[in-house]
């Protein structure tokens, strides 16, 4: 019998031959692992490139570099359609949606003049909600007891848009970052005399205007404070620039938000869910959400004891 000392295994991914002393008898023997997979690459195959890859790195180096340079570049041109190079370095511009690209976050944004810089773009959502607005007013004499008749003091207008974005695109504005539908409903009196206030014809032919040109120059998201203070500071806009007081009252819808306002005497009136909230003060103002538990509102707008208009949402 031969006894053989010194023999090790080799491990299963090495295909090795390996020498064994027999020292007791002087003599060596040869022992071969077999059934193991050959660690040397093999020409044209995938595990070629991966071997050459880990063992000489330095040859993949200037290839690695360029192809993140093409990606690099890719990334920094590619934009969604309509999109094309501006002068402002890094973003890209849409006319036909006067918004912009950012290439290196890839959000859409608006140039806000006044602040020189980039605002995120707001997108309006569509709610399920049926607007229907109306109006009726009536001149002449009112009464304001059993026995008492007063002339009313001064004509009362109304004005009313159903489509308040419909609208805005006659006056080549964008409205597409508030919620959808929108509608107005404006009654405009005469405050005391015309030595003091302004003209009812005067408010309702430059409000609508300016109250939409004021919603389509900030083009992000309307926070509930500032949406519900643009009737007012329209308001306040008009009186400014005329020097004398206004007699309104106005209803502003966008989405499930309702905001409504009055000064000068008219008065505004919220029925439904909550109860009803009417407006006492010279001017006042409410804003209400339409909700799955409040799902019916109606606004009445009052001037000189007239009734001017009511929009009513139904939905959600």
């Amino acid at each position: 019998a031969t006894r053989v000392a010194g023999i090790r295994w080799v491990a299963p991914w090495k295909k090795a031959l390996e020498v064994v002393n027999c020292e007791n008898f002087g003599v060596s023997v040869a022992l071969t692992v077999h059934d193991m997979k050959s660690r040397a690459p093999k020409p044209r195959t995938r595990q070629a490139l991966w071997s050459v890859k880990q063992e000489r790195p330095e040859l993949f180096e200037q290839h690695e570099k360029n192809l993140q340079q093409v990606l690099k570049v890719d990334k920094h041109v590619a934009g969604p359609p309509g999109f094309e190079q501006c002068s402002f370095d890094g973003y890209l511009y849409c006319a036909g949606q006067n918004s912009y690209f950012e290439q290196s976050t890839g959000r859409l944004c608006w140039h806000d003049a006044d602040r020189n810089d980039f605002m995120d773009l707001g997108e309006g959502r569509e709610y399920p909600i049926d607007l229907v607005g109306g109006a009726a007013s009536c001149t002449g004499k009112v009464e304001t007891s059993a026995a008492v008749g007063t002339e009313a003091p001064g004509k009362v207008l109304h004005v009313v848009i159903p489509d308040l974005h419909r609208a805005a695109q006659a006056l080549k504005v964008d409205l597409g970052h508030l919620d959808r539908p929108g509608g107005m409903v404006a009654l405009f009196g005469t405050c005391a005399s015309p030595t003091v206030g302004v003209a009812a014809e005067i408010v309702a032919r430059a409000f609508h205007e300016r109250l939409i040109k004021r919603l389509g120059k900030y083009r992000g998201e309307w926070l509930d404070e500032a949406f519900g203070g643009a009737i007012s500071s329209t308001l306040e806009d008009i009186a400014a620039a005329e020097g004398k007081c206004i007699s309104a009252a106005v209803v502003l819808v966008s989405g499930e938000r309702l905001v409504a306002h009055a000064r000068g005497g008219c008065r505004f009136c919220l029925q439904g869910g909550l109860g009803e909230q009417t407006s006492e003060s010279p001017s006042s103002s409410a804003m209400r959400r339409l909700t799955p538990e409040l799902q019916h509102l109606s606004v009445i707008l009052l001037s000189n004891g007239a009734l001017g208009g009511e929009v009513t949402g139904l939905g959600l």
